[in-house]
């Protein structure tokens, strides 16, 4: 038996109805029990809606309030950053206290004939959301919208309803490996940020495994307990602690830029998440080369400039802008377990920034901080421990990015009817 071919429609030939929420006043805080609550754009994002992403609407405003959250619905973002603008995702269930804003819509499908989770994978397959971003205006460079007509008018491929409902439930069931892979992580990084903390406080014994509390004598600085067997050290006393610079203006001069010298960005830094950096993305030339700082393989890199304390191990040599701090750790500590103690200190390094438009610590935040010092044989114990946990977590997220990937290439494959489901699974 041959397959039914799919037809060529309109998007509005699949929507029911469209309807947006208003804009109320509400205060800068999520709803409470007995309240209600009006969403924020960025309670739809990639695919996902996060029903904690609202403020609530104040008393004299709940009248106002008219579109609640609907089960079985596709929420858009019709007008948000260029970045944001034309985000979608699908509502599981009703939430009678939680409304719409101006800016999002409420999409509705004729559920006879269109399946809303089929139509809420169109809406992310990438030459449709491709497609949305493309129909964005605005003269602000910072706020897009799309107009409804617009929307209505994009052309997809329209399967029969059983398929539209079987291509759904396999995304569905990927999404959901996407998900509790997520979770895993999480859950991983957390316990990572444990670990780091019992490490620094109680240390290992010499099989690497943690010294049970109590078992050994402490000491206490700044309200944190450390072995007594260990010495407490300013940073400087165990390492080289040098910011970068580029003494150039301005610093966007390309005869300065594009070069072979590899230029380390904060984003570069924070992008690692503790890791080895190898890459950055910005280069410079030698004339570029020679008003920098050069650092060599094995050297901390801080963020000390809009995101704090952020830290990567430098995989080669590199070159630092002046928002970031090169720390060159002495023989015969390891620079694993400095990066360690950064890590730890970043909360109260993020404390010391001035509240400001450019955040921003200094060397005189850097240079005297405690470093809790083990003798080299335990540091090199403790980072193995930490090593070991990391593996686990990369070998996760090495499994996580295959999913995503599959997704995005079953997107493309079921959407457009270049590969199709089983007949018999339609039954």
């Amino acid at each position: 038996m041959s397959r039914p071919k799919w037809a060529h429609v309109r998007l509005a030939e699949c929507i029911a109805t469209i309807n947006s929420g208003v804009s109320v006043n509400s205060d800068d805080r999520p709803r409470g029990p007995g309240e209600i609550g009006v969403l924020k754009t960025s309670a739809v994002s990639a695919g996902s809606f996060k029903a904690d992403e609202n403020k609530v609407v104040i008393k004299r405003e709940r009248s106002r309030a008219t579109e609640s959250v609907l089960g079985g619905s596709i929420l858009f973002s019709r007008m948000n950053t260029p970045q944001l603008v034309g985000e979608s995702c699908y509502v599981e269930a009703d939430d009678p206290s939680l409304f719409l804003p101006d800016r999002l819509w409420q999409i509705r499908v004729d559920s006879s004939r269109i399946d809303a989770r089929w139509l809420s994978f169109v809406l992310l397959a990438p030459r449709v959301a491709s497609e949305i971003k493309g129909l964005a205006t605005g003269t602000s460079g910072s706020m897009k919208n799309i107009a409804r007509s617009s929307l209505l008018g994009i052309d997809i491929l329209l399967p029969p309803i059983r398929e539209q409902r079987r291509i759904a439930e396999t995304l569905v069931a990927l999404d959901d490996q996407i998900q509790l892979a997520s979770k895993v992580i999480a859950k991983l990084e957390q316990a990572g940020r444990g670990l780091m903390e019992d490490l620094l406080s109680r240390g290992v014994d010499i099989t690497g495994r943690l010294r049970p509390a109590e078992s050994f004598e402490t000491q206490t600085r700044d309200d944190k307990s450390f072995p007594a067997s260990w010495i407490i050290v300013r940073l400087d006393q165990i390492a080289e602690v040098e910011r970068g610079k580029f003494g150039h203006r301005p610093r966007n001069d390309p005869m300065y830029l594009n070069g072979p010298f590899p230029f380390i960005q904060t984003g570069d830094i924070a992008a690692v998440e503790g890791g080895v950096i190898l890459d950055a993305s910005q280069s410079l030339s030698h004339l570029g080369a020679a008003v920098s700082r050069k650092f060599a393989a094995g050297t901390i890199a801080v963020t000390i400039a809009a995101n704090i304390a952020d830290t990567a191990m430098l995989g080669r040599p590199m070159y630092f802008p002046d928002s970031v701090v090169g720390v060159s750790v002495y023989e015969p500590h390891r620079a694993e377990y400095v990066q360690l103690v950064l890590r730890a200190a970043k909360p109260r390094l993020e404390s010391r920034a001035p509240q400001s438009a450019q955040r921003n610590i200094n060397l005189q935040d850097l240079r005297p901080l405690d470093v809790p010092l083990p003798d080299p044989a335990e540091q090199r114990r403790i980072c193995q421990v930490m090593k070991a946990h990391a593996n686990a977590v990369a070998v996760e997220r090495d499994a996580l990015e295959k999913l995503l990937k599959k997704k995005a290439a079953l997107l493309d494959d079921l959407l457009s009817g270049r590969v199709r489901v089983p007949q018999e699974a339609m039954s």
